[in-house]
C-alpha cells in the first residue's frame, strides 16, 4: 500500500509540474488543422452603394512592422478583397496585429480600413475590422 501512494504523488507531481501555468499554449506541437485555407475579405463598395470591382490596387500594412502585404489571391469575386490569408499565419505567429487595408484608384487611397488579426495554431481570424467599406472618393 505505501508503494501504491508513493507512486500516485511521484504520479501526480510530475503531472503537476508538465502544465503550463500561464495558461497560454504557444507551441503547435500535434495540432490538428482543418485543410481550409483562411481569408479575412472586405467588401469594398462605390459611392452609390454597388460592389466595386476595378480597384487598381489592394494591399495591407502590418501596423507594428510597416509589411507591405499583397495576398497571392487576385480574383475578386462582388468587391470582395482579400486583407489577409492563411500565407501569414506563420509570420504572425501565435498572436495578433494590427493591419490597414488600402484600396487604390487613380494613384489615390479611396479605402481604408482597420484590422485586428489574430492567428492560432492552423489558421487567421479576423478580431475586429468591418465587413463591408464605402469609397469616400474617386
Amino acid at each position: 500500500m505505501k508503494l501504491f501512494k508513493l507512486c500516485s504523488v511521484i504520479i501526480c507531481t510530475l503531472f503537476l509540474f508538465s502544465c503550463n501555468r500561464s495558461g497560454n499554449n504557444n507551441s503547435c506541437t500535434g495540432a490538428i488543422c482543418t485543410e481550409v485555407f483562411t481569408y479575412v475579405y472586405v467588401q469594398v463598395l462605390d459611392t452609390t452603394g454597388y460592389a466595386m470591382l476595378n480597384l487598381d490596387d489592394a494591399y495591407s500594412v502590418r501596423q507594428s512592422t510597416g509589411e507591405v502585404i499583397r495576398p497571392r489571391d487576385t480574383n475578386v469575386c462582388c468587391g470582395n478583397y482579400p486583407v489577409l490569408d492563411d500565407n501569414y499565419r506563420a509570420t504572425l505567429g501565435y498572436g495578433s496585429d494590427v493591419f490597414i487595408f488600402n484600396g487604390i484608384k487613380n494613384g489615390k487611397i479611396v479605402v481604408q480600413a482597420q484590422y485586428t488579426i489574430s492567428a492560432d495554431c492552423c489558421h487567421i481570424t479576423k478580431v475586429s475590422g468591418p465587413t463591408k467599406i464605402s469609397v469616400t472618393h474617386y
